[in-house]
């Protein structure tokens, strides 16, 4: 699996860090995976008016959902005057379209930049191993790395679950979401090292344990 990045430029470099670090962020919280949207979805509006390769490919691919989520935007602009709580709805409203500016750049560096999928594929599978060593050491001795207790259905001592990381019950449903696109990348990738040592089907097989 070659991860040479000479052909890179710094800022190309900088936008495929971002990626491979989003889903890092997810478990840190909300504010650094909202920063991250928010710095892509400007680069992605830079790009659009910069960038006639980008721009050139975004029309190609995609000039039929960008209609589709205009639409989908306006409705969501228009029923926001008829919202009875104004003040709290507004920049949510607004600021919506930067999920799918967001989406825009990192399909676009997923065609263009082969090796983005490497390196996500890389973190996305870190990111699992971590959350598995932390949650074992949170269900064994009752914290995890950062000290947060284990939790407990109803009474305590009772039957428990661990958290790792998130503050809630988000640990399931966050490995849920993104064990599929980890197995989607393995697919995606012509590797011989892959399909030598059968990693695909072993990680299709886990996913559905």
């Amino acid at each position: 699996m070659s991860l040479d990045t000479k052909g890179l430029k710094f800022k190309d470099k900088l936008i495929v860090s971002l990626i491979c670090l989003f889903p890092w962020a997810i478990v840190s919280g909300p504010f650094l995976s909202d920063a991250i949207v928010t710095i892509l979805s400007i680069y992605c509006l830079f790009a659009i008016f910069i960038n006639k390769e980008f721009l050139k490919f975004t029309k190609k691919t995609f000039s039929k959902e960008i209609v589709y989520f205009l639409l989908f935007y306006l409705i969501i602009i228009l029923s926001f005057f008829n919202s009875t709580k104004i003040e709290s709805s507004f920049l949510p409203s607004v600021f919506y379209i930067r999920f799918f500016l967001f989406s825009l750049i990192v399909v676009y560096f997923f065609f263009s930049k082969k090796i983005v999928i490497k390196f996500l594929l890389i973190s996305l599978i870190l990111l699992f191993f971590v959350l598995l060593v932390d949650a074992l050491i949170q269900y064994t001795f009752g914290k995890n790395l950062i000290g947060l207790n284990v939790s407990f259905f109803g009474e305590k001592d009772s039957l428990k679950y661990v958290t790792s990381f998130f503050s809630d019950k988000r640990l399931g449903s966050f490995t849920a979401r993104i064990l599929p696109i980890c197995i989607t990348l393995i697919l995606i990738l012509e590797n011989n090292f892959i399909k030598k040592n059968y990693l695909k089907e072993l990680i299709i097989l886990i996913s559905f344990i």
